[in-house]
């Protein structure tokens, strides 16, 4: 039979499991009776924060050197800064999102965004502008950072194929043969890409604010 959610506390007291470990266990057994693709993505993503946060209190991983590890939010954030007409309110900015992230989450990452001078917020008008240096580089955060931000931005493509219209976004794949030195060059030539699109798009913003701020994702793997 499965769990109903009451039974799930009585079942992890008999298995004398711990706090962490129960939490654990209740989004397993959610997951695992989830019916809906949507359902099922969202708490994969909660387990995956439940099991970062075991690993920072287990001591595996540097709390405090991941708490200045930049989430998605704050990627989103920063681009927001360039789109005409935003209004820098933690529940305007919640709206925006698609509430896929809570108004304490989206305010906490705001002030730290303010304090380290990635957003300047202007005195007098109130209105929030990109800081001068450009957003932090994926290649200079620690592997484990960059699984986490990059498994959060899966997520969230993975939320907009299941729910989102198919006329605004762009989702394609080719699966293909390749040699070693085909799979270096092809490695090569999306990373430029990435890199050029990103550049073309900061000069562009200097011109004028966007209409709409985008998830641009390339995954390319064995």
């Amino acid at each position: 039979r499965n769990l109903s959610k009451s039974m799930v506390a009585k079942f992890a007291k008999a298995l004398q499991l711990t706090r962490a470990e129960t939490d654990e266990f209740e989004v397993l057994v959610l997951y695992g009776q989830a019916a809906d693709a949507l359902e099922k993505n969202r708490y994969l993503k909660s387990l995956s924060e439940l099991r970062v946060k075991r690993k920072i209190e287990n001591g595996e991983l540097d709390g405090q050197a991941w708490s200045k590890v930049p989430s998605w939010v704050a990627f989103a954030l920063q681009a927001l800064a360039e789109q005409k007409g935003v209004e820098f309110t933690a529940q305007n900015l919640r709206q925006i999102l698609g509430g896929r992230a809570t108004v304490d989450e989206i305010q906490r990452t705001l002030d730290m965004m303010i304090k380290n001078g990635d957003l300047v917020r202007d005195q007098e008008s109130g209105v929030i502008s990109r800081g001068l240096k450009p957003a932090q580089n994926t290649e200079e955060l620690p592997p484990a950072a960059v699984r986490k931000l990059q498994a959060e931005l899966i997520y969230l493509g993975m939320e907009s194929l299941l729910e989102g219209r198919p006329e605004e976004r762009e989702f394609g794949s080719v699966t293909l043969a390749l040699t070693e030195e085909e799979f270096k060059q092809l490695k090569f030539e999306l990373r430029h890409f990435r890199k050029r699109i990103y550049k073309e798009t900061l000069v562009n913003r200097e011109q004028k604010p966007g209409d709409r701020v985008f998830q641009f994702n390339i995954q390319l793997f064995p």
